[in-house]
């Protein structure tokens, strides 16, 4: 049988990189009947990123490594749940590459790229492996890649080798706006924008495939972010104190070093993406920074803000986009104006979105069957 070989941040220990390589496959096997795998691959960068502890000598970096030998119990729990749900959850090959290995292709009839930020050049752990350079025989596709705001037309050092690459592709398709703009630009061709694969899964199916008992009892506000600045922070308590409810973190490790418990923040007792659905699933409200926590809030139809911060680089217009393509711009809301508009929270029009999403995802499975399900196809 001809077999899909896709290349993704699938071995990360991020909640949005995890479930988007987990839809993708999902999609191309069940919808479609077509058998894939994730290439095992991640580089000693990613590696490190996500590592329990950190190998760095520096000061910084030994006091962030005493506060997780501190908290190790629950820190280790919730690495082990992102384990264990690659493991359960992803098709992969069953090596594991790094760093200048070889990628075996002999298997593979098609390669697909995507999506998340994989043509991010700017990413700590970004590879040009994810530009498929490995295998001019094979037929390649992009789907719903991410540029996160980097512009491959400033990156003069590398400009005509990126083209090379993307040249090489039987078929394009990105996540936003700016990302179909900008490679527009450099190879002249078409290039058409699509929804992220979590996007192509409803929230039936998520509750399908994991299980729902809440981990969390009683309402509650899921505050999902990167960085839990002190003064963001600040706002979203004023908030959980305006409505009333407690705020939950997910990440254990992130939780202990930003040192959220000051705030008077819980944590989940498991992490990883399980805990992720199962938290936006049953929350009362979502305040988020990250594109996957706005894309999950709203296919499960909670009252959510998206927290912008001041000064945001427009470049990257992930969940910006995304936002106008849902025609939910008005949860885009500076940081500081949450508890000040915190009746805005429970006007949104959920029928209308959900207008926008079916319609986002029939373009987007046109778009895997021309070029995916075809190329499949015309291999066989």
């Amino acid at each position: 049988m001809l077999k899909i070989g896709i290349t993704t941040f699938s071995r990360t220990h991020n909640y949005g990189s995890l479930l988007q390589s987990f839809a993708l496959q999902q999609i191309l096997l069940k919808k479609y009947h077509l058998d894939n795998e994730f290439i095992n691959y991640s580089n000693q960068a990613q590696r490190e990123m996500y590592a329990l502890y950190s190998k760095q000598n520096s000061l910084k970096n030994i006091v962030k490594n005493l506060i997780i030998w501190k908290n190790k119990i629950l820190i280790k729990q919730h690495f082990e749940d992102f384990e264990a749900f690659f493991k359960e959850n992803l098709m992969s090959s069953n090596v594991d590459l790094h760093d200048g290995d070889i990628i075996p292709v002999d298997k593979y009839s098609l390669l697909v790229t995507g999506s998340d930020q994989v043509w991010n050049t700017d990413a700590y752990d970004f590879d040009e492996i994810y530009f498929l350079p490995f295998a001019d025989e094979l037929p390649k596709v992009a789907y719903a890649c991410s540029l996160g705001g980097t512009n491959l037309l400033n990156k003069t050092d590398k400009i005509y080798l990126y083209k090379k690459y993307l040249e090489d592709f039987q078929a394009i398709s990105v996540r936003e706006r700016n990302s179909q703009t900008w490679i527009s630009q450099l190879i002249k061709d078409e290039v058409n924008i699509v929804a992220d694969p979590t996007l192509l899964l409803d929230k039936k199916d998520y509750l399908d495939y994991f299980d729902d008992q809440p981990l969390i009892e009683g309402k509650y506000i899921y505050y999902y972010g990167f960085k839990y600045e002190h003064d963001m922070n600040m706002k979203v308590k004023e908030l959980g104190e305006k409505l009333g409810l407690p705020v939950y973190c997910l990440d254990a490790k992130k939780y202990h070093l930003k040192m959220l418990r000051k705030y008077g923040f819980k944590i989940s007792p498991h992490g990883g993406p399980k805990a992720f659905i199962n938290l936006i699933n049953h929350c009362e409200v979502s305040v988020t920074t990250s594109f996957h926590g706005t894309v999950f809030s709203a296919i499960f139809q909670k009252p959510f803000f998206y927290l912008r911060k001041p000064g945001i680089d427009a470049a990257d217009d992930r969940a910006s986009y995304l936002l106008e393509q849902l025609e939910l711009t008005s949860q885009d809301v500076p940081y500081s104006e949450i508890v000040a508009r915190s009746d805005e929270l429970f006007s949104i029009d959920y029928g209308h979105v959900q207008d926008k999403i079916s319609k986002l995802q029939e373009h987007s499975l046109k778009y895997i069957e021309n070029n995916i399900v075809q190329l499949i196809s015309n291999e066989e």
